[in-house]
């Protein structure tokens, strides 16, 4: 299935997502990470599981984006801004996204022989 993303309903999205006729990296980075996480929306109710569950991943798995060479965590303040944006990815419980880590942990012991 194909990724569909939706920002009509982010508060001034063409600023917010878009710069020199392109999609923001923070932007694009928020609607790959809608798959990983299991959120599927950022929402006035959600947007703070949506961050916790991204900056979890990210300082699991490494950050998305890199500024001037280094990688940066994306902030609470950048997922607020994107209230509004949806995607059709699908939506984890909490078991189910924490189990997803827990699969990964066993998958790099058995990797290294452990």
């Amino acid at each position: 299935m194909a990724l569909d993303w939706y920002f009509g309903k982010i508060e001034n999205f063409k600023q917010v997502c878009f710069q020199n006729g392109k999609m923001n990296p923070i932007t694009h980075s928020l609607v790959f990470a809608t798959m990983v996480i299991g959120v599927n929306e950022i929402t006035k109710k959600n947007w703070a599981k949506f961050y916790a569950r991204l900056n979890f991943w990210e300082r699991v798995n490494g950050s998305y984006l890199l500024k001037k060479g280094k990688p940066f965590l994306i902030s609470a303040e950048e997922v607020k801004r994107h209230i509004g944006l949806s995607t059709n990815a699908r939506v984890f419980s909490d078991t189910k996204f924490l189990r997803n880590f827990s699969m990964k942990l066993k998958d790099v012991e058995q990797s290294i022989g452990v």
